[in-house]
């Protein structure tokens, strides 16, 4: 079993992974947004160097495919097609909004939100259920929410033993504790672990964004009634 190069650029950092065939996993990650496309090949392949890994050792490339920042999203992505494609490797698509999950949900959680800024007013939410490996299930799947109508529907029966992610303010809920450097992209390994023992990967065609949201700025009469609403 080779190596997991591991790839995300949801958020305004780049995280990235590098997960041994024993499982251990090396997190790094860097400043993402508009850098993203110049920073991530030439970062990657350093990186690549010092940690004394070829790409002839890769047995998969793990993806973030969103949603998150459009930017990001779509420099990784193409960058992970490519690199999957040169190098003839399978590619593992997976929730960039399990990441904030995996990272910080308590050990003893079972069922989990994750909530980020998704900009304009807006959220991205998922929920997500522990399994009995450890691993976690897709219970909610990731979509665009008003913060009210989030809070309003995930609620009773319905509702997380835990947010997580970067939107408590938004929805009114206590702030969390800051996530440790690298918190994110070592989730991301560990997810990408859990995922290729299970079988999963595809061709690379399969490296695409999940966008979620097919519009990324309000009109001016829009802002104007957002702003309106809100007096």
């Amino acid at each position: 079993m080779g190596w997991l190069l591991a790839l995300d650029g949801a958020t305004e950092h780049l995280a990235l992974a590098l997960v041994a065939p024993d499982g251990r996993v090396h997190a790094q990650e860097l400043a993402g947004g508009a850098q993203a496309s110049a920073k991530l090949l030439p970062s990657l392949k350093a990186w690549m160097a010092a940690q004394r890994v070829q790409a002839s050792q890769l047995a998969a490339l793990v993806l973030g495919r969103g949603p998150g920042a459009f930017t990001g999203l779509r420099a990784v992505a193409a960058v992970a097609q490519g690199l999957a494609w040169g190098w003839n490797l399978r590619v593992i698509p997976v929730d960039s909004l399990l990441l904030p999950v995996e990272a910080g949900a308590p050990p003893q959680a079972q069922r989990c939100a994750a909530i980020v800024d998704a900009r304009m007013g807006e959220v991205y939410a998922a929920q997500y259920e522990r399994v009995a490996d450890g691993g976690w299930r897709c219970v909610h799947e990731p979509a665009l929410w008003a913060p009210a109508r989030l809070r309003e529907c995930w609620q009773g029966t319905d509702a997380p033993q835990h947010w997580l992610g970067n939107a408590h303010a938004m929805l009114g809920l206590p702030e969390p504790s800051a996530l440790p450097p690298g918190a994110r992209a070592a989730a991301l390994g560990r997810i990408g672990w859990t995922a290729w023992r299970e079988g999963q990967g595809g061709d690379p065609a399969a490296a695409l964004p999940c966008y979620v949201r097919d519009k990324v700025a309000l009109t001016t009469a829009e802002r104007a009634a957002l702003a309106a609403a809100g007096a």
